[in-house]
């Protein structure tokens, strides 16, 4: 079973996924909070 299968690949690499979900997460939140709060000096 030493296959390179896309799936089996990304279940190797799901760590990298979360990393990139937890980085996205934070974006939004930010994006929100700046949203929220009028801070743009303009």
């Amino acid at each position: 079973m030493t296959r390179t299968d896309p799936a089996h690949r990304l279940t190797h690499r799901w760590p990298a996924v979360l990393v990139v979900l937890l980085a996205v997460a934070v974006l939004v939140l930010l994006i929100a909070l700046l949203a929220t709060f009028p801070i743009s000096s303009s």
